[in-house]
């Protein structure tokens, strides 16, 4: 029923666990977290938001919760947080899978 924020749930399980097993972090230091944190969702809710203003897409049905900050669903603000968090540790994860072999 909530797509979007179980899967964004799961990718966050995922990509934690990836850092876990592999000992890996993409960020050393709390401070490049929070700003690239920063970078990502501000780009991501620029983004959205043209797109939703726009016409492009929406974000209606049995799919959400129904909170909004400002035009963008909250599982949107979600997913922007979770999905280049994994997609680069997965990247980081390959290459540490592939360097040792």
């Amino acid at each position: 029923m909530y797509f979007y924020l179980i899967s964004a749930s799961i990718l966050l399980v995922a990509a934690l666990t990836l850092e876990v097993i592999y000992h890996e972090h993409l960020f050393k230091h709390l401070k490049a977290r929070i700003v690239w944190i920063f970078v990502f969702l501000l780009v991501g809710i620029i983004w959205e938001t043209y797109g939703i203003i726009r016409g492009h897409w929406v974000f209606t049905g049995k799919g959400i919760l129904g909170i909004y900050i400002g035009v963008v669903p909250l599982e949107d603000f979600l997913w922007l947080l979770v999905m280049p968090y994994f997609c680069l540790t997965v990247y980081k994860t390959i290459h540490i899978i592939s360097d040792k072999k």
